[in-house]
């Protein structure tokens, strides 16, 4: 069933980050990546408090707040990715050891050879073989009903269109209620919670792209420019003009 993820490369390089780097109560809309090569860096959310130890490749949650920081005298030194992925694959950080001469690692290293030459072809491949790797290899009891798979593919064909938990219920031949309780189930949300995440999703790339609050609104089926922008701060704690700010130049 792993070929029914759906795998999305937002971003990547390789960064030493600078000395005034980090994140606090960040809720992103991908999953970040982070195999840490170097540095004295720290993760803290209401389920985990550790240090990023070198040699191991990192999966942090979405829509979950986490806080990031590091020594600014022996900063953070990474190879990242932003990837999104439906459904999630964790919802908590997951810590995989990365050791030598394994498919982690070939991986790993070839995916920042691509990102250094600008390879994007290939490097959103690997992407999608890496994700898929870790799914098999790490995260075995995810489980797929081919009904809300079916569900998934159509809140993601339909993000600009309006949605109704009726609509869902009926694409998954369930009884509304049902429908809505193994959702929950299954990825841990509401189902209209699940929708506005995936539009939310879109608006912050829109926005970090340089669009205008104005024109995401209506992108993602808001007619009312306000609603649009209570709804992104419930989402992500803060408005889109001061998440464009705060986000723009984080790895």
């Amino acid at each position: 069933m792993i070929s029914k993820l759906i795998v999305d490369e937002l971003g990547y390089g390789y960064i030493i980050c600078p000395r005034k780097w980090g994140m606090r109560d960040e809720i992103a809309p991908f999953h970040r990546f982070y195999y840490v090569l170097g540095g004295n860096a720290h993760y803290r959310s209401a389920s985990r408090d550790i240090d990023l130890l070198a040699g191991n490749l990192y999966i942090l949650p979405t829509f979950s707040p986490y806080t990031l920081w590091h020594d600014p005298d022996n900063p953070l030194e990474v190879i990242y990715f932003h990837i999104e992925i439906t459904p999630d694959i964790t919802d908590d950080l997951l810590r995989i050891p990365v050791n030598q001469n394994t498919l982690e690692m070939s991986l790993l290293y070839t995916m920042r050879h691509f990102s250094d030459i600008g390879d994007v072809q290939n490097l959103d491949e690997l992407c999608g073989i890496l994700v898929r790797y870790i799914t098999a290899v790490y995260c075995p009891i995810m489980v797929y009903d081919s009904r809300l798979v079916n569900v998934i593919r159509y809140i993601t064909q339909r993000l600009t269109e309006r949605i109704t938990v009726e609509d869902m219920a009926k694409i998954a031949c369930m009884e509304r209620a049902y429908f809505s309780r193994l959702f929950k189930k299954h990825y841990k949300t509401s189902p209209m919670k699940y929708v506005t995440q995936k539009r939310m999703s879109i608006a912050a790339k829109e926005l970090l792209s340089g669009a205008v609050i104005e024109d995401v609104s209506r992108m993602i089926a808001y007619e009312d420019e306000k609603a649009f922008s209570r709804a992104f701060k419930r989402v992500y704690g803060r408005s889109p003009s001061s998440y464009y700010k705060s986000h723009n130049q984080q790895p």
